[in-house]
């Protein structure tokens, strides 16, 4: 979601948009962090992903700061943001437009949670100009859970820069040991025990060779280890912590696994793609609407029998990986580049404000 935001704040026309964000700089990524953020101006707040007392309190502090600032556009990311966003912009009186990146559409653990958000999404409905949905998995998630969404709506596809032609090339020979690479943040909703599970039958019941790294951080680092070692695979699963040069790590990879629970449209398989890597991601959310299973990728069930069965039929046929990389970069220049993205996003702009201007 962050690397969504950014490239909404660089991407669009410097001369007619200027960007202010409002996030919780402290506790970002180490990649948020280290990118330039100084090409727009930044609040930063201690923003929780849990309701608390908090929340009061930085919308208070939000509106005492900032209204004074003539906003035109308030658009709130994710379903917290969404709620600051479309709080602040009735206040100040500005267009609203909400993207919820899957959190109003994922099944919660804890029903309380769950129930609460639903309610919260129901009374902001009429408080949204916009809402703009990154796949079309979330909007009929939002649509079923939330209700029929009664304000405009688009589908806007996450985005990301290619090069002019297709480069991407295959390796005749795979790496020995066959090197699994995996990106994302370590959490439950993204599968990576899934993953792990799936070595090992890779291992034992295939007697494959091959490494796992796993890049990421985040609360699920002592579970994943602790499993690791349960397994007994220090040796051939590796976490490697937060990916400096995503790009450079994949390159180095021989296949790409996205074992995600839930997801709505991540970039991971996208970047994948992009380096010329086969990608074997789960059948949920919005990644079959990247991958055609046996085209551009495989699809498996988020269970590590099937994510190693996927694997270990792309580490055995050549021809298959050759195909599927084949296919991927007509893919991504049909629907996943960040030029249409921010061309939708600029119309979706342009469109409220051009509501806003009186009749002549």
């Amino acid at each position: 979601m962050r690397l969504h935001i950014c490239q909404l704040c660089r991407g669009l026309d410097p001369t007619f948009y200027s960007h202010h964000l409002v996030t919780n700089v402290t506790d970002s990524d180490p990649t948020y962090l280290a990118s330039p953020l100084d090409s727009f101006s930044v609040t930063n707040l201690p923003i929780t992903h849990t309701v608390s007392m908090k929340d009061l309190f930085n919308l208070c502090t939000l509106y005492n700061s900032m209204k004074r600032k003539q906003f035109d556009i308030v658009h709130g990311h994710g379903a917290k943001g969404g709620v600051y966003a479309r709080i602040f912009g009735k206040l100040v009186g500005a267009k609203v437009v909400y993207t919820p990146h899957g959190g109003s559409s994922h099944e919660k653990t804890y029903r309380l949670a769950g129930w609460l958000q639903t309610k919260v999404e129901k009374l902001l409905i009429s408080y949204t100009d916009m809402f703009v949905f990154e796949s079309n998995y979330a909007k009929i998630q939002f649509t079923n859970k939330i209700g029929s969404v009664v304000r405009p709506s688009i589908v806007n596809y996450n985005g990301i820069n290619l090069p002019p032609s297709d480069q991407t090339t295959l390796d005749s020979q795979l790496q020995t040991p066959i090197i699994i690479g995996a990106f994302g943040r370590l959490e439950h909703a993204k599968g990576f025990d899934l993953l792990i599970k799936a070595i090992q039958i890779l291992i034992v019941k295939n007697s494959l060779g091959v490494c796992c790294r796993i890049y990421g951080e985040g609360e699920d680092f002592p579970l994943l280890n602790n499993l690791i070692r349960k397994l007994q695979l220090q040796k051939q699963i590796l976490l490697m912590g937060h990916s400096l040069e995503v790009s450079k790590d994949m390159a180095n990879c021989d296949i790409i696994v996205h074992p995600s629970r839930f997801d709505s449209m991540p970039y991971v398989p996208l970047e994948a793609m992009r380096a010329g890597k086969p990608v074997v991601v789960t059948e949920v959310g919005g990644l079959p609407e990247i991958v055609t299973d046996g085209v551009n990728g495989l699809l498996a069930r988020p269970s590590p029998e099937s994510i190693a069965e996927q694997v270990l039929k792309l580490c055995q046929d050549h021809h298959l990986r050759q195909n599927i990389v084949s296919n991927m970069y007509p893919k991504l220049k049909q629907q996943f580049t960040s030029q249409t993205m921010l061309s939708n996003i600029d119309s979706v702009y342009r469109s409220l404000l051009n509501s806003n201007k009186p009749e002549s």
